[in-house]
């Protein structure tokens, strides 16, 4: 995984939910859900990136770096895994 550097949006969602004293954790990784019910590999995979996050962090599954960062764009690692 990797912990990609904020955007301006998501510092100031960031800021928001600090001042209104909420702390949420979240990750992002995309991929098929498999027919008309959410499951399959690509949700057990976001699961394991969500869990992954402490308290004010974005980990990115590598499928989503690859998938939208800029080749040679610099990263934070975050863990190993997907």
């Amino acid at each position: 995984m990797a912990k990609v550097n904020r955007s301006a949006v998501t510092r100031t969602f960031s800021h928001a939910l600090t001042v209104t004293g909420i702390a949420i954790r979240t990750g992002v990784h995309t991929g098929e859900v498999c027919g008309n019910h959410i499951g399959g590999p690509a949700v057990h995979i976001g699961a394991r990136v969500v869990a992954a996050a402490g308290s004010g962090e974005i980990p990115v599954s590598s499928t989503v770096q690859r998938a939208v960062l800029p080749q040679g764009a610099q990263n934070s690692p975050f863990g190993t895994g997907t």
